[in-house]
C-alpha cells in the first residue's frame, strides 16, 4: 500500500485517486480490535499460558539443537523452476519445498526464543514487552507465510492456471519474512546475551533463520505484470 501511495506521489493523499480511501482502509487495521502493540503481547504470553510444556527450558533447547538441512546463503533458486541454481534437472522437489523447509524452522525458532526467554525472565517476561513484540512478529510471520504456501499449494493441486502466480506471490512474501524474521531474532538474542545466555544460543538461532530466497525482483516483476494485466488483484 505504502508503494501504491508512492506510485501516485502527491496525488496519492487525494480524494480523487483510489489509493487514499485504500491506505486509510489499511491503516485502521493496526488500531480498531486492540491496537497493534497490545496484541503483539497476547501473542507470546497466550502461547505460554495455554502450552506451557512446549515452551519449557528442555522443549527449548531440543527445539534448538534439532538438525535440518539449512541453504548456503550464496544459494539463490529460480522460483520459475522451484530447483537451486546447479541443481539437477528433474529434481523431485516441489517448488515450495524450500519454503515449507524453512516454515518448519521458524516453528521452532518461535519454541526456542519464547523458551529460552521464559527460562531467562521467569515471571518478569510479562514486563519484558520489547523482547514479546520481537518474538510474536516471528510467530505471526510463521503464520502468515505458512498460510501464503497452504494457498498456493491447494491452487497448484486443483491445476489452477494463476498456481505459478500464488507460487510467485508465496515465494516473495517469505523472502522478505525471512528478513524480518532475522532482525526480530537478533533482538532477542542479544537481550538474552545480556542476561548470560549460553554462546551456542545465538549461533542455533542463526541456523534455523538462514533462507536462502528466490529472485525477488524477479518474482515481484511477474506478480505486478499479473495485476496490471488483470487490472485488479488476480487470485
Amino acid at each position: 500500500m505504502d508503494e501504491g501511495i508512492q506510485v501516485f506521489g502527491g496525488n496519492g493523499y487525494s480524494r480523487e485517486f483510489p489509493l487514499e480511501r485504500m491506505y486509510r482502509d489499511a491503516r485502521i487495521t493496526r488500531i480498531y480490535e486492540g491496537t497493534n502493540e497490545i496484541n503483539r503481547m497476547l501473542v507470546p504470553t497466550r502461547l505460554l499460558k495455554q502450552q506451557p510444556q512446549l515452551f519449557a527450558a528442555e522443549s527449548a533447547r531440543a527445539a534448538l539443537a534439532a538438525q535440518s538441512p539449512v541453504p548456503q546463503p550464496s544459494l539463490v533458486r529460480d522460483p520459475s523452476s522451484g530447483s537451486a541454481a546447479g541443481a539437477k534437472a528433474g529434481s523431485p522437489q516441489s517448488p515450495l519445498s524450500a519454503e515449507r523447509e524453512y516454515v518448519a524452522r521458524l516453528k521452532r525458532l518461535a519454541i526456542a526464543l519464547l523458551g529460552h526467554a521464559s527460562a531467562a525472565y521467569g515471571d518478569g517476561l510479562k514486563e519484558e514487552q520489547e523482547v514479546l513484540a520481537q518474538i510474536a512478529d516471528v510467530v505471526i510471520e510463521t503464520y502468515a507465510t505458512e498460510s501464503a504456501l497452504a494457498r498456493a499449494e491447494k491452487m497448484a493441486a486443483r491445476g489452477e492456471g494463476r498456481a505459478s502466480l500464488a507460487s510467485d506471490i508465496a515465494q516473495a512474501y517469505t523472502n522478505e519474512a525471512a528478513d524480518r524474521v532475522a532482525a526480530a531474532a537478533r533482538q532477542v538474542v542479544a537481550a538474552l546475551d545480556a542476561r548470560g545466555a549460553d554462546a551456542s544460543f545465538g549461533a542455533g538461532v542463526q541456523r534455523l533463520t538462514a533462507h536462502a530466497g528466490v529472485d525477488g525482483i524477479a518474482a515481484r516483476r511477474r506478480i505486478a505484470n499479473a495485476v496490471i494485466e488483470a487490472g485488479k488483484y488476480p487470485l
